[in-house]
């Protein structure tokens, strides 16, 4: 199993986009996340401890844009993915499975209820 740590990319890690400003989830998703899906067959543990808030939006364009771009799939994603947190970034797991289950849904053209 390869950790990637985001403190190690970023102790504030910031919004969706690199034309938003730095450290965006889109810039984590090409040179940390993709990066280490083309370098490894082993599994990704994703390590969020140690950081103050993320953005919703760094988590959604980070993890599910693996899956909005069609990278991977969902099942893909879970297979290949786990992660770790402190105790104040645990909800943040919850949150990047739901936006990973949102954007399968949305590919396979299925709308997701609330």
């Amino acid at each position: 199993m390869h950790t990637i740590r985001v403190r190690d990319f970023s102790k504030f890690p910031g919004g969706r986009f690199k034309r938003f400003g730095t450290h965006s989830g889109e810039e984590f998703r090409e040179s940390v996340l993709l990066k280490a899906l083309q370098s490894s067959d082993e599994e990704l543990e994703i390590d969020l401890s140690e950081i103050f808030t993320y953005q919703p939006s760094f988590l959604d364009e980070a993890f599910a844009g693996l899956i909005k771009l069609g990278i991977i799939s969902a099942e893909e994603f879970k297979r290949k993915f786990t992660f770790k947190a402190d105790l104040a970034n645990k909800p943040y797991i919850d949150l990047i499975m739901r936006y990973v289950n949102e954007a399968a849904a949305r590919r396979s053209g299925v709308s997701s209820a609330h």
